[in-house]
């Protein structure tokens, strides 16, 4: 395996920043995952002068050994130097930020919630009745401290 110019991001701290619009596998699907699967990751070019930051793209898992996969890479890097279609890429389960399978129903099992928030907000009642404007909006942790609070 050659040594590209490139790292792969680590995708927790962006889901943390932004947990109800960035979603990661959980660990029993990254656990599912096998050779033939696929695995989307995101390569971070190390040399200077590209146009991106990074790209994500799929790796075909062509083996996987304890925590580690191997897989090739399956698609055209666009602007990260020294990495070609088809290049062996190593890579850790927490790396994934995606997964497919051609297998249907483990494709279906794969696919990780997408909604882990209550579709609700509160608003004055003038932005209801009168038409008033919404100027800002922000989010609250939710206050869920008394014992009949229905939602967890």
């Amino acid at each position: 395996m050659r040594n590209p110019a490139y790292h792969l991001d680590d995708p927790r701290p962006m889901q943390k920043q932004a947990p109800y619009t960035f979603f990661l596998p959980d660990s029993k699907s990254l656990e599912a995952l096998e050779p033939g699967d696929q695995a989307k990751l995101i390569f971070v070019p190390t040399t200077e002068g590209t146009k991106y930051g990074a790209e994500r793209m799929w790796v075909q898992i062509t083996e996987k050994e304890g925590t580690t996969y191997r897989g090739k890479l399956d698609n055209i890097p666009d602007d990260v130097p020294g990495l070609e279609l088809g290049e062996m890429v190593e890579f850790e389960p927490w790396h994934i930020i995606d997964a497919e399978s051609d297998d249907q129903q483990k494709d279906k099992n794969l696919q990780f919630p997408r909604r882990t928030f209550y579709e609700r907000c509160l608003v004055d009642k003038c932005v209801l009745d009168d038409g008033v404007k919404v100027h800002f909006i922000y989010r609250e942790h939710p206050d869920l401290t008394d014992d009949g609070d229905k939602y967890p």
